[in-house]
């Protein structure tokens, strides 16, 4: 875990108004990408690195002639929207990805008699598919076979746990689990409805739905999901009016 600060001053010189944003986030994903780029009157790609959603770019120019900075979501080409104009001029934008990150909701049911054990659902994040799997009482359950290339144990469940029980110990395991919480932010809200967990997806991307187990593992949850995640990978590019040398900076928050 990191975090990245973003930070925005404009002063009015002449009656020393000013005003200054400072921003923080965590983040979990690949780092953080800075790079010098040459930037000539051919288009070029911003390199992004291993970041895999990128969320806010930092373009300053450096040197030399004016600079464009434009945009390509892969429909309409290349739109030049902004313009960088003298040394030190920058420009400092966050891509929309909200609306294409996949969001889904557990509702939970009481456990009957170790009903529950041995039972999962299953999902996509960034690094592959999960399984989630429930060991009541932690009493040594054989992992299900799920096929999943990841998987976490739900070891806090009880016996005849209440549907609230149920649902704030798998909260509370999953957020414990680290390499989980890589692709997803988990939220559980008592006072707002005890038996409702909602697990967001951290990156963009199109993914297979949460899904009930199969083959006797089938837990009785409701599933849904709310907001489908869908690919986002658009293209940032530079083009100067002559010869430029710009810093970029790309955060994945």
């Amino acid at each position: 875990m990191s975090t990245i600060q973003a930070q925005c001053a404009l002063v009015h010189v002449d009656s020393n108004l000013s005003a200054v944003a400072t921003i923080q986030d965590p983040t979990v994903s690949l780092g953080f990408n800075s790079v010098v780029a040459s930037a000539t009157t051919t288009q070029s790609t911003i390199p992004l690195g291993a970041i895999v959603t990128p969320k806010r770019f930092l373009v300053s120019l450096l040197s030399g002639d004016d600079c464009l900075v434009g945009l390509d979501y892969g429909t309409d080409g290349v739109t030049f929207e902004q313009r960088l104009s003298g040394i030190q001029d920058f420009t400092f934008f966050r891509l929309n990805v909200e609306d294409k990150i996949e969001t889904q909701t557990i509702t939970t049911v009481a456990d009957v008699s170790d009903s529950l054990d041995a039972t999962f659902v299953t999902l996509d994040g960034n690094s592959g598919t999960w399984a989630i799997w429930i060991d009541t009482d932690n009493s040594g359950t054989a992992e299900p076979s799920h096929g999943k290339t990841s998987s976490v144990e739900i070891t806090s469940i009880v016996t005849d746990a209440t549907a609230a029980a149920v649902a704030l110990a798998i909260y509370t395991d999953l957020i414990a689990d680290a390499d989980f919480l890589l692709d997803f932010s988990v939220a559980y809200d008592a006072s707002v409805d005890d038996d409702f967990i909602t697990i967001t997806d951290k990156h963009t991307g199109t993914r297979v739905d949460l899904t009930d187990g199969a083959g006797g593992g089938a837990t009785g949850f409701t599933l849904a999901t709310t907001q489908a995640g869908a690919a986002f990978a658009p293209s940032i590019y530079i083009k100067s009016i002559g010869v430029s040398e710009l810093v970029v900076a790309v955060s994945p928050n």
